[in-house]
């Protein structure tokens, strides 16, 4: 891990109207590629399958 890295963990459902498939144990690990005036580019991945989300992630000042 480095400054530009996080995971996420699943703590507890709070609520989930559309029934969307959740796997117990799965962690997201983000990393932050590229940061912008006010957004940041991401690459997430998850350690229950091979794919990659790539994401901008606005964040108001």
């Amino acid at each position: 891990m480095d400054d530009c890295t996080y995971t996420l963990s699943l703590k507890k459902i709070i609520d989930n109207p559309n029934n969307v498939p959740v796997m117990k144990g799965m962690i997201v690990k983000v990393q932050i590629v590229e940061t912008k005036e006010k957004s940041y580019l991401q690459r997430s991945t998850t350690n229950v399958n091979d794919r990659v989300f790539h994401g901008e992630i606005d964040v108001p000042y």
